[in-house]
């Protein structure tokens, strides 16, 4: 609610077909009854799309593992709504709390660091150069530093 000021969303409902006017309905009052109903219209049509479109985004983000007991075999996720599955979500696993978004981190920053290593001793030989162990030696440590894995500097071995 912070974000829109602690006003309440509305769902626009659906206007339906055009109502049949009163036969003795003035012009004025058949134009208006038209353009209201036409701003209702363009309303829900726009409330509509971007639902498709947050379902969309947020059924193709998310493994189907993790909704899989929302799924039918027919409708597949067509008849939830991106609240359904959010709510379904946060109820499920919980919200993500910084200590979960440390721990991705530290996941990622390891395989980085790994890819990192390889791609580093890879490039000098598919361009069909050598590299010297030393080299990749400090190419490595300076890799290893920056990732902030390690917190203790490496040590010779005796």
């Amino acid at each position: 609610m912070e974000l829109n000021n602690d006003i309440v969303y509305v769902v626009p409902t659906n206007p339906g077909l055009a109502p049949a006017f009163n036969p003795v309905a003035t012009q004025c009052q058949i134009k208006q009854a038209t353009r209201l109903r036409s701003l209702a219209s363009n309303e829900y049509q726009i409330f509509r799309n971007v639902c498709i479109a947050l379902h969309n985004m947020i059924v193709n983000s998310i493994e189907v593992k993790y909704i899989s007991s929302i799924y039918h075999s027919i409708t597949r996720f067509n008849t939830r709504t991106p609240l359904d599955i959010m709510q379904h979500i946060w109820n499920m696993y919980g919200q993500i709390t910084s200590s979960d978004l440390t721990a991705n981190e530290y996941v990622l920053h390891q395989s980085k660091r790994y890819e990192l290593l390889v791609e580093g001793h890879q490039s000098p030989t598919q361009g069909g150069g050598t590299i010297h162990n030393a080299q990749l030696v400090r190419k490595d440590y300076k890799i290893i530093e920056i990732t902030v894995v390690f917190t203790q500097d490496c040590k010779e071995w005796g």
